[in-house]
């Protein structure tokens, strides 16, 4: 899907985690073995956060998946990508260690600040 591809393709990017770029993804025929592929791709100390960051990204494009089978309205990848960017800046913000040790505290809150 275009609209994921570009989303995925943003948050690697700003996030510095070229692993996540749809294109440098190990080509396996499994979500389970991608995962332990990716996750294994990361240096130890950042495996805890990309996993944080992994179950976000799935989460807000299932959310959007949702909402344009169920409700009929779509948001462009921009906004899904600021939502996300939400989160980790809200998950951060609650103590979530793993995406503290990937980002530095410089009051965020938008992927801009990424």
């Amino acid at each position: 899907c275009p609209v994921t591809r570009t989303i995925w393709e943003t948050v690697a990017t700003k996030l510095g985690i070229p692993q996540l770029r749809p294109l440098n993804w190990p080509r396996t025929t499994s979500l389970e073995d991608w995962w332990i592929q990716t996750i294994h791709a990361m240096n130890k100390d950042k495996r805890s956060g990309v996993k944080s960051i992994l179950i976000l990204l799935y989460w807000e494009i299932w959310k959007e998946r949702n909402s344009r089978v169920f409700q009929g309205i779509e948001a462009s990848p921009q906004t899904i990508t600021n939502r996300i960017s939400d989160e980790i800046w809200l998950w951060r913000a609650c103590g979530a260690r793993g995406i503290q040790s990937l980002l530095p505290d410089n009051g965020g809150g938008t992927i801009s600040n990424l």
